[in-house]
Order: C-alpha cells, then structure tokens, then sequence
C-alpha cells in the first residue's frame, strides 16, 4: 500500500526506480535500527577498562609473563 502512493505521487527510490513493497520493508526496518542504535548511543556505558598489557609472542613459544622473570638489580 506504501509504495503504490509513493509511486502514485512519483516518488522514486534512492536509484532512482519505483517503489517496491520489499523496498519500503527494507527501508522501515533500517529507520528503526538506526533509531534504536541513537537510543543506545544516549544510555551511560557500564564499561570499565582496567590495566591492559601488550605481549608479542612469536610463532610455537609458549606466553611466560615477563614481569615475572624481570630481575630487579639493587645498588
């Protein structure tokens, strides 16, 4: 029913074709995700980051943390 008005008032799709059911489907249901994505966007995170570290590892060795085989030198 949306798209024979939308082509009955020579509305065209973004490309430039006439109106298709499946189109105006695909259309709403984008409109709500962003909306919904907007409603998200507004809400306070809960997320807290902590103390990260980066490790490389090369291929086939095994992780030893090296914090733990640092040898501390005092003077």
């Amino acid at each position: 029913m949306i798209a024979k008005r939308l082509n009955e008032k020579g509305i065209k799709t973004f490309k430039g074709k006439t109106w298709r059911s499946n189109y105006v489907h695909s259309v709403l249901k984008r409109n709500k995700e962003k909306l919904q994505r907007e409603e998200r966007g507004k809400q306070e995170s809960e997320i807290e980051y902590g103390k990260m570290e980066l490790v490389c590892l090369r291929e086939g060795e095994l992780y030893r943390n090296p914090r733990e085989s640092m040898i501390i030198e005092t003077s």
